[in-house]
């Protein structure tokens, strides 16, 4: 019998278009091996933004969108159960003997109960509770602690991959007594794109104006609204300078009160909205016409791909001073960084982005988070 491998995401959104992309470019000259992609429905409006080179032993599985939707409004340990039960159904219809969950939640507390012995599972972690332990109650701190503490003696688990932290997962395999927690590099998205497209004339904007771009999903954890407020506290002649290029879904969270800023903006600031999944051709337009890129994040303590973007496009990031972000952004000189928390902080840094001379980013930070380096990493969990 082939051994098998499932690449497995209760969720179609996030980076998970980019990292399947790598990990199935991977597999390709892996046939003594079958590889199964398990993810949700709506992770096939997505598929046309790649190309996914046909070979019989990579194929699918498509979770239904109706049986995902119900497991997400659930609460915590609710929903750790259902996802580890799924998981599981995936491990025995195909006894793999290997998993790479691209998220941590089908590993604890219930994945070393549930999940098959013949079976090494290994996830991708995106944030570390250390960093956030001194802000933590203590009964958050204990369970994640005892959550950690089951990663590391769980023969089932296998790897518990860091992203883009090193730092954390050198103090987790100390404070643990394991060799687990491997750090990560968060592979940036190569882009070709066709450089006869030019943003700034398909939206008339001039060459004189400054135009800065605030990408990706976009919610309320990202700065989103705060950035609206802060176009406010700029002055009419101020504001006729700038054009600001809001690009990606406007989630729910904050879809109201986006529209109505936009709206009430509109008369006499320069305002652009994309509110759909860009493909990376339009991203990289963007990133191309713009002059510096906005990530105001009210979250700090996990990395974002847009770090790639403005290492790959030269374009200078403004972006919070502490967290994981602070430092990787102060790390890779990929922009300025300040405090950002409040709109009026906002305000500050676009003035001071607007009156300094702001080196451009190098390409340090993508040689360090190459594809190759990321597939490097997780290969063991893949393969044998």
């Amino acid at each position: 019998m082939m051994k098998t491998t499932i690449i497995f995401s209760h969720t179609e959104s996030g980076h998970i278009l980019e990292y399947y992309t790598h990990l199935y470019n991977s597999c390709l000259g892996h046939q003594e091996r079958r590889f199964v992609f398990v993810v949700p429905e709506g992770f096939k409006s997505k598929m046309n933004q790649t190309v996914w080179q046909p070979c019989d032993h990579i194929q699918f599985d498509y979770l239904p969108q109706v049986v995902i939707n119900e497991i997400l409004k659930c609460g915590y340990w609710k929903f750790a159960w259902k996802i580890t039960k799924l998981l599981r159904e995936k491990v025995i219809q195909y006894h793999a003997d290997r998993v790479l969950s691209l998220f941590w939640f089908p590993l604890v507390p219930f994945g070393p109960l549930l999940i098959p012995s013949y079976s090494k599972v290994s996830a991708i972690f995106y944030d570390i509770y250390l960093r956030d332990v001194n802000t933590m109650s203590k009964k958050a701190r204990a369970k994640n602690k005892l959550l950690y503490c089951l990663l590391a003696r769980s023969s089932r688990i296998y790897k518990c991959y860091v992203l883009n932290d090193n730092e954390q997962a050198v103090k987790l395999n100390k404070l643990f007594k394991t060799e687990k927690f491997i750090y990560l590099p968060d592979p940036y998205v190569p882009i070709e794109f066709n450089k006869d497209e030019d943003f700034r004339k398909t939206y008339n904007i001039p060459e004189s104006a400054i135009v800065l771009s605030h990408f990706g999903g976009l919610a309320k954890r990202k700065g989103t609204i705060n950035i609206l407020k802060a176009i406010k506290l700029l002055t009419p002649e101020e504001r006729a300078s700038f054009y600001f290029v809001f690009a990606g879904v406007v989630y729910t969270d904050i879809r109201d009160e986006f529209y109505s800023l936009v709206k009430e903006l509109t008369c006499d600031s320069n305002i652009i909205v994309e509110d759909r999944f860009c493909s990376y051709d339009f991203l990289a337009e963007l990133c191309c016409a713009c002059d510096a890129i906005l990530i105001p994040y009210l979250y700090t303590n996990r990395s974002s791909g847009l770090l790639g973007y403005a290492s790959q496009f030269g374009k200078p990031l403004l972006a919070p001073n502490n967290g994981l972000l602070g430092e990787l952004v102060n790390k890779y000189h990929l922009g300025i960084t300040d405090n950002v928390d409040t709109s009026e902080d906002i305000y500050k840094i676009i003035k001071r982005f607007a009156s300094e001379k702001v080196k451009k980013p190098g390409f340090d930070y993508c040689k360090m988070n190459s594809v190759e380096r990321f597939i490097d990493v997780v290969r063991i969990s893949l393969i044998d």
